[in-house]
């Protein structure tokens, strides 16, 4: 392969119209996890891991036209990897870019999303509470009030009031 493809950051294999790899680069061996001596006049399907959709593969058997660029997750390989095919005069190119740290950070985001989202939640709750405690004059209305607010949100599925019976673990 061209030695300006083995400089780029990205792997990239070279195949026929038809899905016979003829050649990989180091990176996309090492993003592929196969041998890059071993990959040379295989099907594309032989050498790349099994996705989900399995799109790779298949998007030769119809005989590309046109550039497709697909994002899968390859759980043999445990990473997401952006593929785009290329077609060329009498080759296929097939540039591979790992998005994984992508959607790792993602992740991540949606995750703090989702923290955020219950302790605002969670402060409205508290802060609603506390008014309405202003006006509760006995500890029974003080109780009947925090289970009443609990109890109508959707964070909880109802709210009780206990306490310790004297000299024991029991709840009275």
């Amino acid at each position: 392969m061209d030695e300006r493809f083995e400089a780029a950051p990205i792997g990239v294999l070279e195949t026929t119209p038809d899905g016979v790899v003829t050649a990989v680069t180091d990176r996309a061996a090492a993003l592929l996890d196969v041998d890059p001596a071993g990959a040379d006049k295989r099907a594309i399907g032989e050498i790349f891991p099994e996705s989900v959709d399995n799109s790779i593969p298949r998007a030769f058997e119809g005989g590309l036209s046109q550039r497709t660029t697909v994002e899968q997750y390859y759980p043999g390989l445990d990473r997401w990897l952006e593929v785009t095919l290329a077609p060329a005069d009498a080759s296929v190119f097939v540039y591979l870019q790992d998005v994984t740290s992508h959607h790792e950070h993602e992740r991540e985001i949606e995750h703090l999303r989702d923290d955020l989202d219950r302790l605002t939640i969670t402060n409205r709750l508290i802060s609603d509470i506390l008014a309405a405690l202003v006006d509760a004059s006995t500890r029974e209305e003080i109780a009947a009030t925090i289970c009443e607010r609990l109890g109508e949100t959707d964070i909880y599925e109802f709210a009780w009031v206990g306490e310790r019976e004297l000299g024991g673990d029991e709840l009275a």
